[in-house]
């Protein structure tokens, strides 16, 4: 069984090009990325970073 590797928002922000006003704007809105609160801490779970990721995913149509 694999550890939850826990992800700061600024190692969020750099490992998604998400700006962290962006991440603190969508946590006051209950959007998008599900995170973690420890107290003050905020935590997002690097497997749920990466389930949004490629959520997101947009498929490219190839023209001949």
């Amino acid at each position: 069984m694999s550890a939850t590797r826990w992800l700061t928002e600024q190692q969020c922000s750099e490992q998604t090009g998400i700006p962290v006003g962006t991440l603190r704007d969508w946590r006051m809105k209950g959007l998008n990325l599900p995170f973690s609160r420890i107290g003050r801490l905020v935590r997002y779970a690097e497997s749920e970073v990466d389930t949004y990721m490629r959520s997101q995913q947009v498929d490219v149509k190839q023209s001949a």
